[in-house]
């Protein structure tokens, strides 16, 4: 594997080797982030399809899961191919919530930061966070956590639009309930959170913050133990997808709210002790101007985390110094020469088109091309046969049942014989 040298690290026998559990676009975002340090850098998904699995910057390994304690054991499994402790770098919320966890039993198998277990559950329960950042008098929007039937006559008392979203997402994937959604009417944010209830989730019911989606801004960071951070980074989405609910689709380093935004950060990690690498989403309120946190991150990176480190923070590489013991200095101040896009996919805003940046794929780079080709080629294909054998499936499986129940109805209806 080839890896540039910016870095003053004198030998990649001398440099601690990286794990990195996700292979999607946050997955491949740190594994090009690292690429500079001369880490051994390996990364698990259950699919050989995800993208970063296929970065020249790093090896690729399929797992069965990426969730619970099974997880946890495979990384026990894939520590004693290295002949140190790895650094652990996580992209996802169900593999936080396994690792934090089973900490204990993952220490002696690996080096990483995490906040204490409390914070990480206060911060993955989008339920509890409201009720903690209210107590600590942070800025959230207007709110109700509906937990049982009794809480929803509480939305009554929110003004319209709502934004409904499960207060932990990692066990609906599957249900397609996972993602937040905007209401227009009371009755069906109330069916919607009706539903969620269903599959045993709890609710957040936010009254939705006027503005566009380039009014929504994050703070990407890496803490130390005290919950100081090393790196720190502001940027600023100009498009999600879907839009006002979504994923960062394109967006750029701001730094004219950098001031404000770290005040606000820094206090909420001081007071939890935040160690490790986490995230925090705003959006300005288009009728105060108030910055309103609307998105906790913890224990992982965030989706566009690349856009830190092609803006000069790069949160990654200062995790790994840390792991390793050497000292860093703090680096926050951002340079707005690229806006990082997710795909292709994403048509560039207008605003971008007219500021002339360096817009950087977050998959396709002509010098590490394969995740590029995997991710625009090969898996269209895949999803188009899947859907296409899960359609056929569910047609015949139909055509069975159906015709079992004609038998069954001809059976029932025929004269009895003696």
């Amino acid at each position: 594997m080839r890896r540039s040298s910016s870095l003053p690290l004198p030998s990649q026998a001398d440099v601690c080797p990286v794990v990195v559990v996700g292979g999607s676009v946050a997955g491949l975002g740190v594994v090009r982030s690292l690429s500079s340090t001369l880490a051994p850098v390996m990364v698990l998904d259950t699919s050989r399809l995800n993208a970063a699995l296929w970065s020249r910057h790093c090896e690729g390994r399929v797992i069965a899961s990426l969730s619970g304690r099974q997880l946890i054991d495979e990384l026990k499994a894939t520590a004693s191919r290295f002949a140190q402790r790895p650094l652990l770098v996580l992209t996802q919320d169900a593999t936080v919530e396994a690792v934090s966890r089973w900490r204990d039993d993952l220490e002696p198998y690996y080096r990483f930061l995490l906040p204490p277990p409390d914070i990480v559950e206060i911060f993955n329960d989008k339920g509890e966070f409201h009720d903690f950042a209210m107590r600590e008098k942070f800025p959230v929007p207007e709110s109700v956590v509906v937990r049982c039937i009794d809480d929803l006559i509480r939305i009554e008392a929110l003004q319209l639009p709502v934004i409904v979203k499960p207060a932990r997402k990692t066990d609906l994937q599957e249900s397609g309930l996972d993602r937040a959604a905007r209401f227009d009417s009371r009755e069906d944010a109330t069916a919607h959170c009706m539903a969620l209830m269903k599959l045993n989730a709890s609710a957040i019911v936010q009254q939705w913050v006027d503005g566009p989606d380039d009014q929504i801004f994050f703070c990407l960071f890496f803490c130390d133990l005290s919950g100081q951070p090393l790196r720190f980074f502001t940027g600023r989405k100009l498009s999600a997808y879907p839009a006002g609910v979504g994923s960062t689709a394109t967006c750029i380093a701001a730094p004219e709210t950098h001031a404000q935004l770290k005040a606000l950060t820094v206090r909420l990690t001081s007071i939890t002790r935040y160690a490790g690498i986490g995230g925090l989403e705003f959006k300005r309120d288009a009728r105060t101007g108030e910055f309103i946190i609307i998105e906790p991150t913890v224990g992982r990176t965030d989706w566009q985390e690349e856009i830190a480190t092609l803006s000069g923070v790069n949160i990654p590489a200062a995790a790994l110094m840390h792991a390793m013991g050497r000292s860093i200095e703090p680096v926050e101040l951002a340079a707005v020469g690229s806006a990082w896009r997710t795909s292709l996919k994403h048509r560039s805003p207008p605003t971008l088109r007219k500021a002339n940046l360096r817009i950087v794929d977050g998959y396709w780079r002509a010098n590490d091309p394969i995740p590029g080709l995997i991710f625009y080629g090969i898996e269209p294909v895949r999803r188009m046969l899947h859907h296409s054998i899960r359609g056929a499936l569910a047609h015949s499986l139909g055509w069975f049942f159906n015709t079992a129940r004609r038998l069954r109805a001809r059976w029932l209806t025929r004269p009895a014989q003696t």
